[in-house]
């Protein structure tokens, strides 16, 4: 499935393609397919690297254009922190928690 097919704003479609993605992965156009863009709630269990932020982003974005908030959680500090700074270049305001639990 090609990014400049998906029903997203054409700002963000701009923005994938001057990243270089112009085409989703199998599991990415699957999620699209099942109503990802509609609306419909999906748990998206894939491999690492096959494009899980990607699909995060086009709903969250959605959500965000709405009036929406969102809520992006990964098991590991390192991970929030690179996801922060990846976020935080997006023009959305954005806050970072984490933390450790003694059991």
């Amino acid at each position: 499935m090609l990014i400049e097919t998906l029903a997203v704003p054409k700002s963000l479609r701009e923005q994938y393609q001057k990243n270089g993605i112009t085409e989703l992965y199998p599991p990415q156009a699957e999620c699209v397919e099942r109503g990802l863009l509609a609306g419909k709630n999906q748990l998206v269990a894939i491999p690492t690297a096959s494009g899980k932020t990607l699909i995060a982003e086009m709903v969250m974005h959605a959500q965000i254009a709405s009036g929406g908030k969102c809520l992006y959680i990964v098991p590991l500090k390192a991970l929030a922190s690179e996801k922060y700074d990846e976020f935080s270049g997006k023009g959305v305001r954005i806050g970072i928690a984490t933390g450790d639990f003694d059991r």
